[in-house]
Formats: C-alpha cells, sequence, structure tokens
C-alpha cells in the first residue's frame, strides 16, 4: 500500500490510566508527514470519539488522508537510571519518527554502540532458560525474591480464569533475566511484524524510503494490508535468514502470523537489537519503533525511558471475549471483512533502554484485548510488565 503526497499517520495511542489501575481514555496522535516520512505537522484526537470497537485482525486497511496546519509536537525523552516503576505511571505522547539519511545514527540508542554488545552471549543465556511454568531467574545477576514474587502474583492474576502467559526478559548487562512458559507455543499476532519488517530493511536497506509507508504502518500502528503486501512482494527468505542465526525454526517463516514461544521470538529480538542500533536504515526503523500503538511498554515508559517496541493484540468473539462488544460499530475502514476472529491474544515485545543497560522482554498471553474498544481498561498485561522491569531493576542492586 503505497501513498503518494501527503498522509495522516497515528503516531501513538496513549493509554492515561496508571498501571493496572482502572479505565482511562486513549489519545492519539495524528501527524501529517511527506511521503519520505517528513513530519509536517500534528493534532491530538480522542479515539473515544472515533472507535467503539475494533481487533487486531481486522486492523485497518487504510487510513484516511487529512490536511493539519498546527505545530509539529516535539518530544524530549530523558534517559533516567534504573527504578522501578510504581502505579500511577502514564505513558506521554510520542510523535512518528522522520526518516533521516542512512548516515544518520539514532542517538537514542547511545546505550548500544558497535562493540558493546554480544549476540552469541545473550543466544548462549537464553539457551540457558529451564522453562519452568512459573516465573524463574536465569543467569548470574538474581533479582529479589521479593520482585520475583510480585511477578509470579501478577501471573497468578491474568491465569486465575484460564488464560496462559508466556514472557521471557533478559538484560543485557548482565545476561540474566526472568521466564515463565518460555518453551510454551503461543500466536504471535502481530509481534512477528517486527522482526519480518526489521529482517527486510536489513536484507535491503533501499525498502525503508521506497516503501516507507507500508513498513511504517506494519509496525508504528499495526495495519494488516501493509503488512501483507511486504510479504507477497519481497517473500520471508530475510526472516528465514534471522532464524538461522539465531537457532529459530525457519518453518515459522511460512506463517503470516506463526505460533512460537517467547523464547524464539526474544531469540529474534537479539537480532533485531543489533540491527535497530547499527545506524543508517537500522535507526530509521529504531524510530518508527519508538512511536507504536498498543504497546505495553510504551505506555508504561514513555517519557522515562527510550523504548523501542511492538504490540499485538486480538480481543476476538464469544464467551472467552470479556471485553469484546459484538454490537459496537466498526467504521468499514477499520474491517478487513473478519470482525469476529475469535483468537485472542495481549501480546507485547520491546527494548527498554534505562540508565544501567537495556533489556528486551516479550510477553505473550491469550487474553483478549482490543486497542480501540472504547470501553477497553488498560492493556491487561501492563501490571505484569511492571513487577517484570522492578525485578530486573532489582538485579543491579
Amino acid at each position: 500500500m503505497k501513498k503518494a503526497g501527503l498522509a495522516a499517520v497515528i503516531a501513538a495511542a496513549v493509554m492515561t490510566a496508571g498501571c493496572g489501575s482502572g479505565e482511562g481514555s486513549s489519545l492519539l496522535t495524528v501527524v501529517t508527514v511527506d511521503s519520505s516520512g517528513n513530519a509536517v505537522s500534528s493534532s491530538v484526537v480522542d479515539t473515544d470519539s472515533l472507535y467503539s470497537s475494533v481487533t487486531e485482525t481486522t486492523a485497518a486497511s487504510s487510513v484516511t488522508q487529512t490536511e493539519t496546519q498546527t505545530e509539529t509536537q516535539t518530544e524530549t525523552q530523558n534517559e533516567t537510571q534504573t527504578e522501578p516503576v510504581t502505579e500511577g505511571t502514564s505513558a506521554t505522547e510520542v510523535t512518528a519518527p522522520e526518516a533521516e539519511s542512512s548516515e544518520a545514527e539514532d542517538s537514542s540508542s547511545s546505550e548500544a554502540k558497535s562493540g558493546e554488545y554480544d549476540m552469541s552471549a545473550a543466544l548462549a543465556a537464553l539457551n540457558s532458560i529451564s522453562g519452568d511454568s512459573v516465573p524463574t531467574a536465569f543467569g548470574t545477576a538474581k533479582p529479589s525474591q521479593e520482585a520475583l514474587d510480585a511477578v509470579t502474583e501478577q501471573v497468578s492474576a491474568l491465569t486465575s480464569e484460564g488464560h496462559r502467559v508466556s514472557f521471557v526478559l533478559l538484560d543485557l548487562a548482565t545476561m540474566s533475566g526472568i521466564s515463565c512458559n518460555s518453551s510454551v507455543g503461543m500466536c504471535t499476532q502481530s509481534v512477528i511484524k517486527s522482526v519480518y519488517v526489521g529482517s527486510l530493511a536489513e536484507s535491503d536497506p533501499s525498502l525503508f524510503s521506497e516503501r516507507y509507508d507500508d513498513i511504517h504502518d506494519a509496525v508504528a500502528y499495526s495495519l494488516n494490508e501493509p503488512y501483507h503486501s511486504l510479504l507477497e512482494d519481497h517473500g520471508s527468505d530475510c526472516l528465514r535468514a534471522w532464524c538461522a542465526e539465531t537457532g529459530v525454526s525457519q518453518s515459522i517463516a511460512a506463517n503470516e502470523y506463526p505460533v512460537m514461544s517467547s523464547a524464539d521470538m526474544l531469540r529474534l529480538w537479539t537480532r533485531l537489537y543489533s540491527f535497530l542500533n547499527s545506524g543508517g536504515a537500522g535507526a530509521q526503523l529504531a524510530k518508527v519503533f519508538q512511536a507504536t500503538i498498543g504497546s505495553a511498554g510504551r505506555t508504561l515508559f514513555a517519557g522515562k525511558y527510550t523504548v523501542q517496541s511492538k504490540a499485538g493484540w486480538e480481543c476476538g468473539a464469544g464467551s472467552d471475549a470479556v471485553r469484546y462488544d459484538p454490537d459496537a460499530y466498526i467504521p468499514e475502514w477499520l474491517t478487513d471483512g473478519d470482525p469476529f476472529n475469535d483468537e485472542c491474544a495481549a501480546n507485547d515485545a520491546g527494548i527498554v533502554y534505562t540508565g544501567s543497560g537495556a533489556y528486551i522482554y516479550v510477553i505473550f498471553t491469550d487474553v483478549p484485548f482490543g486497542v480501540f474498544e472504547q470501553n477497553t481498561p488498560s492493556n491487561p498485561i501492563i501490571p505484569l510488565l511492571s513487577s517484570m522491569h522492578n525485578a530486573q531493576c532489582t538485579m543491579h542492586n
């Protein structure tokens, strides 16, 4: 899906409710960009006035074009020392990243300079995970027992109604972390778009400018049509190459939305981390990952840490879709013909750059969640990610 002229892009959905508390409204920053991805203007829209319900697999096939005359908003991201996240933390708005020259390097990723990251060590650390069904520490830097118990409480809260949870967090400074059900296969939903687009942009850096709209739309607001278009035009050999490098089965590249474990997805994100911190097209793509909608990581940490993340979600239908309203009006341009898909997920993967270094996390669940639903509470995995972050903090104390 290639757009000509000016296009309106949705930079972020900001959930104003605190960590795991109450219901909040969702805001979108609508940014007008030119065909090179350069921001021209922006405005803030309350999605409650626009949407009632939409699921991830019925994500937008197109975005209406608008032009605004407001000044472009900018945001200064403050890098601070690693601190626990407490309830009441809320996200700040982040506008869509501008496409820069191939010589530019993303300064927000200053923690990861060339030569400071050993991907083989990261993969070796992941190979040491036990795959326990309860949150378990791995590596030499251990979280406090109190922090690990808090993670267990959040997992129990999510699984109390029969839902499944799988996650891994890997601290790149210590090559240690925590995991739970890390070998369990679960539907990736749109998290898979992150590593596909990353591998594609690395395999042919010219595509970042040639297919900028499709790359941006597939990552920043998780549209399905541009992702499918990229797959159809360029295939998945690029993702197979990343799988071969990281020890992940290449068979996952045969499906648009494969089933895989959180540990395998994190293996692929160690490769994505390398690319996003490599300069050139990687640095440009890193900016797109800093302006994604639906991400628990962005909601928790934007404005406090640099976050590069990609969510995947599905609120489904039927008795298990506790937050889905089958009678809600869905605008035609926000559907792809299958509004009652019965798969459910609140998934997220990302990199959080803290003052003590970066960590990568992957969370897969089958908990229903719909980013654009009018009555959807805060992202259900925010409390879990908050507790995981706090556990990571204690690994440095």
